[in-house]
């Protein structure tokens, strides 16, 4: 079965009014390929005239997460990404909270406003990228939280087992690991036998960056060049 990817191939294209209540919706980044979901509910199917309809129908629907519009039908979902069983490429759009994670290319997720990255830079790079964007390198500093990021990209983004950087660090005081966010806990999932100050990759160099690895953080050589996920 062919890969659904979660851009609109539909036309002409139809696109939502920002101009009106659309606050409780974003689009899914056009840049990053989604993995279909197997385990997403077709909440509804309904026809619908136009797509400000369409979106009405998914806000007013607590078990609403997202919803897509294709040949004049409303398709409610109880995922951010349509059913595996779609055979159409569409434009698939979030449900958020009002005034929440608006930035370019954040998608929001059960609590979390977070970017994964399709390019690859370096640790200090990639703080500088998200900060740029008015966010920051990814902080798991809870259990909950970890979980959440773990489950969003495991059943959403397909290259699920690559190594994201995230924003910690031991740089200053070796073996004494901190968030980027001053206010966050000690809380940290490192891998059984990490973190070892050992990359694998630049063995002759110290690894003070914490990358996320399949569930669990490793500790990293900060300047090689590797994704990174950004939140907000």
């Amino acid at each position: 079965m062919l890969l659904i990817r979660m851009i609109l191939f539909i036309f002409p294209i139809t696109t939502l009014d920002f101009s009106q209540d659309w606050s409780f919706f974003q689009q899914l980044p056009d840049s990053i390929v989604w993995k279909t979901s197997s385990i997403t509910e077709l909440l509804y199917t309904q026809t619908s005239l136009n797509l400000a309809k369409c979106a009405l129908l998914c806000k007013v629907n607590l078990y609403c997460k997202a919803f897509y519009f294709y040949q004049e039908a409303c398709f409610g979902l109880s995922s951010i990404t349509a059913d595996s069983s779609t055979n159409a490429f569409v434009r698939v759009y979030v449900k958020q909270p009002v005034e929440e994670c608006h930035g370019d290319g954040f998608v929001y997720y059960n609590g979390l406003c977070l970017m994964i990255s399709t390019i690859q830079l370096t640790w200090y790079d990639a703080k500088d990228y998200c900060e740029k964007r008015h966010g920051y390198l990814l902080v798991l500093d809870s259990e909950k939280k970890h979980d959440d990021m773990v489950y969003f990209y495991d059943l959403h983004y397909p290259d699920a087992n690559d190594q994201f950087f995230v924003g910690a660090t031991d740089e200053e005081n070796e073996g004494v690991w901190k968030w980027i966010i001053t206010n966050s806990s000690s809380y940290f999932r490192f891998t059984g036998n990490q973190p070892n100050n050992k990359d694998q990759q630049f063995p002759d160099n110290q690894a003070n960056c914490a990358a996320l690895s399949t569930s669990r953080l490793i500790d990293e050589y900060c300047l090689q060049l590797k994704k990174f996920i950004c939140e907000m």
